[in-house]
């Protein structure tokens, strides 16, 4: 925004070249188009609920709380490995309609991976 507030300030000085006074302007949208089509903010923010999903059901499998209460070692460790996959796995999906918005429009199901099944519950 400062750059393209700058172009008009700069035409007022026609001493100076075309392209001198036309570059600030460029260089806003141009930061602007890359701004836009990385989408940096959207996935920090998601990235940091993630990883708060994630810090969460390290310490609930930690100390047994929440859905692992009451489980054996073995079913908790179970349950916590499911539960991290179907997190990864959305973060995954997501990314995916972000970075190819008419996939999901197909009608085409992706098969799940092999192993990998959904936790219930």
């Amino acid at each position: 925004m400062v750059l393209g507030a700058t172009s008009p300030v700069l035409v007022l000085f026609s001493q100076l070249p075309k392209p001198v006074q036309a570059l600030p302007a460029a260089l806003g949208a141009f930061a602007a188009a890359i701004l836009a089509s990385f989408h940096w903010h959207e996935d920090a923010v998601r990235w940091a609920a993630v990883r708060e999903q994630l810090k969460r059901e390290l310490r609930q499998m930690s100390v047994r709380a929440g859905r692992y209460d009451g489980l054996s070692h073995e079913a908790a460790l179970n349950h916590f490995v499911l539960t991290i996959e179907a997190i990864m796995g959305g973060e995954l999906r997501q990314w995916e309609q972000q970075e190819h918005p008419l996939a999901g429009h197909s009608g085409e199901e992706r098969a799940p991976a092999e192993g990998m099944a959904a936790p219930s519950g």
